[in-house]
Parts: C-alpha cells; sequence; structure tokens
C-alpha cells in the first residue's frame, strides 16, 4: 500500500508540474480531488479537500516550475494593486496626479515580474520532477 502510495504521490506531482504554468490552480485541485476520489479509501479522502490540496501545492512544494509560477502569479497581483495606487485624485483640486511612490513600487515590481518570468524553471520543457 506505501508504494502504491508512493506513485500515486509522484504521477500527482507530474501533473501539477506539467499543467501549474498554464492551468488555474483551482482546476489543477480539481483534477487531483477526481484522481483522489478514485483511489484513496472513503477516510483518508475525507480528510482531503479542494482547499487542502491548493494550500499543499502552494506551502508544501519544493519543484522550482510550482515555486516560480506562484511567484510569477504573486507578482502579477501586486503590480495589479501597485497600478491601481499609482493614480488617485487631489481631495483640493479632483485632479487626478500620479502618486511617485506607488509608481516606483509598481515599476519594480514589473522589473521582477519580467525577471521572473525569463527564469530557466519556466521555459518550456524545462520541468523538473522535484517535489
Amino acid at each position: 500500500m506505501h508504494r502504491e502510495h508512493q506513485e500515486l504521490s509522484a504521477t500527482i506531482n507530474a501533473y501539477v508540474a506539467d499543467h501549474i504554468t498554464r492551468t488555474q490552480i483551482k482546476k489543477i485541485a480539481q483534477d487531483v480531488y477526481d484522481v483522489l476520489e478514485q483511489r484513496l479509501d472513503r477516510d483518508l479522502l475525507e480528510q482531503t479537500s479542494h482547499a487542502n490540496i491548493i494550500a499543499h501545492i502552494n506551502s508544501h512544494t519544493t519543484n522550482p516550475t510550482i515555486l516560480m509560477t506562484k511567484v510569477v502569479r504573486d507578482l502579477a497581483e501586486l503590480a495589479g494593486i501597485a497600478r491601481e495606487a499609482c493614480c488617485v485624485t487631489c481631495e483640493e483640486t479632483s485632479h487626478k496626479i500620479i502618486d511617485s511612490k506607488a509608481a516606483n513600487v509598481y515599476l519594480k515590481t514589473v522589473a521582477e515580474l519580467q525577471t521572473a518570468l525569463r527564469h530557466e524553471a519556466l521555459r518550456p520543457g524545462k520541468t523538473t520532477r522535484e517535489s
């Protein structure tokens, strides 16, 4: 039984690594759950949820492709927040002005995002199997 669980884990880890750069994590969690539903005992399955699967992918993996994909998604989210904070309305004049600190954060975040996107772990065919 232990060997079967190791093989299942390796298969799931490979699936996640192969799909993480082009598939939303909620879809991956659903696919993993569907496989677990077919392969695990009911008692083990009851301890598993989509949220647990997502948390495991986000927190416990050491796979470079999965980690860099998370970094890219986090940076993209931060860039969006910083971009929205760049333009503010002056209370005195009601004119739109640019917040230079927010603009600098945005530009630095975009630069980091560009660097992360060039990372070897995100290149097609470079998926590694560590997990």
